[in-house]
């Protein structure tokens, strides 16, 4: 896709770290525990293409407590070496 359909592009990235509600009690035998769970993190993309206004939300964890520059900087590297290999 050219750079250039994308008129606008703005990202927004939160972290929290109070992670005592995912140590609760497992409601079911499967449900995942995240013991080392550090940094959970939401990103939010709003892009305007050709007129029209998209969003998308994300969500992450991590094990290492992260700054939401440095998450978002984590999140851009995994993805974009992703779509580089694949």
């Amino acid at each position: 896709m050219a750079a250039s359909l994308i008129q606008r592009k703005r990202d927004t990235t939160t972290i929290s770290h109070d992670v005592a509600w995912v140590r609760v009690d497992r409601r079911h035998p499967e449900e995942r525990r995240f013991s080392g769970l550090t940094s959970p993190v939401r990103t939010t993309t709003t892009v305007e293409r050709k007129g029209k206004i998209t969003t998308e939300t994300r969500d992450f964890i991590a094990s290492t407590r992260l700054t939401p520059e440095r998450a978002a900087q984590a999140i851009r590297n995994h993805w974009g070496s992703r779509a580089r290999s694949g």
